[in-house]
């Protein structure tokens, strides 16, 4: 027969209860705090763009101020750049295209463009092919992917901690709605078959019914373009990201085209 508790153990497990509850209590008054930060940022970003537009279309330009157009001399003077910059990055484009090429197992015909006399024995050989390679980063990929990372932001200071526990909150939010996961795979195979990897950040106004938010992307090392010689990009003087469209989806406002 079980023995029947005694009042000072009731009380005991009523105020442990009642401690449990309050803990509970104050975490979900700490996520609703940071889901209510979070909408003040966005909202503050977003009539900051909104302010900032309003001031581009209706500010009056005194003698010797004009307004920024980007016209076609911009735009030579761009697309030169930009060929300039093609030109450095050609043997880093080939080198991309080439370890695509090993990783599908047509390696064969990478090794027979190299003009060596190990290639030209090569060439003799009955090319045999193997998945070697895709079976070492396909157990490589699925270590990356076990160890995840978890978004944790530490203070810099001792007053920081607040600001510090608020962004370790919202963070994981804003990844999940970008899905980052799904991004950080992508980027986990790009960086296994090429040694690197980037990803883009954007804004995007149209986000959460116009409030905006971040885009986190996978870009392709291909379609961007930098200084020559640099070895920190930060450094470049120009960056450019490219993207091919069709003409006729393109809109065009005044000069500018977007």
């Amino acid at each position: 027969m079980a023995k029947k508790p005694t009042e000072e153990e009731m009380a005991a497990t009523m105020q442990r209860m009642q401690q449990k509850n309050m803990q509970q209590a104050q975490l979900d008054v700490e996520a609703m705090q940071a889901q209510a930060e979070l909408d003040e940022v966005k909202r503050a970003m977003t009539e900051r763009e909104k302010l900032n537009a309003h001031n581009a279309d209706h500010t009056q330009y005194g003698a010797e101020e004009s307004p920024k157009i980007i016209g076609t001399d911009e735009i030579h003077k761009a697309d030169e750049i930009l060929r300039k910059y093609k030109e450095g990055k050609t043997n880093l484009d080939q080198k991309i295209v080439s370890n695509e090429q090993w990783y599908k197992g047509r390696h064969w015909g990478e090794m027979e463009k190299e003009d060596t006399s190990e290639g030209q024995v090569k060439k003799n050989i009955k090319a045999a092919t193997s998945q070697w390679l895709f079976n070492s980063l396909v157990n490589k990929h699925a270590d990356i992917m076990d160890n995840y990372p978890e978004a944790t932001v530490l203070p810099r200071a001792a007053d920081d901690d607040a600001t510090a526990k608020i962004l370790t909150s919202i963070i994981p939010v804003v990844l999940e709605q970008n899905e980052f996961e799904q991004t950080f795979n992508d980027e986990a195979w790009y960086k296994l078959k090429q040694g690197m990897g980037v990803y883009g950040i954007f804004w995007n106004s149209q986000k959460n019914n116009g409030l905006g938010d971040i885009d986190i992307k996978k870009m392709d090392v291909l379609n961007m373009f930098w200084e020559p010689g640099i070895t920190d990009i930060q450094d470049s003087e120009n960056v450019f990201v490219v993207k091919l469209r069709v003409y006729e989806n393109t809109v065009c406002t005044g000069n500018v085209t977007k």
